[in-house]
């Protein structure tokens, strides 16, 4: 017998623990990030923690990001 009862357990897995970080940034820069991650298919927050992750040198902390693109070479 089917029920109207939402089911527990389903839906995106946890990502960990986080922190909520409010940023203001110049409108540009904010455009070139929706961008990118859009691109990429990730969320602009997924994609500004990972770019952040890898910079500090933090690539395990980086979930959706390819590393090897993260950050073009100079």
């Amino acid at each position: 017998m089917a029920t109207n009862q939402p089911q527990r357990g389903r839906g995106r897995p946890s990502l960990g623990e986080r922190m909520r970080v409010p940023v203001r940034m110049p409108s540009e820069v904010y455009e070139a990030l929706r961008v990118e991650a859009k691109s990429r298919g990730i969320s602009m927050s997924q994609y500004m923690a990972d770019l952040a992750a890898v910079h500090l040198g933090l690539p395990q902390a980086a979930l959706k990001l390819d590393v090897q693109e993260a950050i073009p070479a100079a």
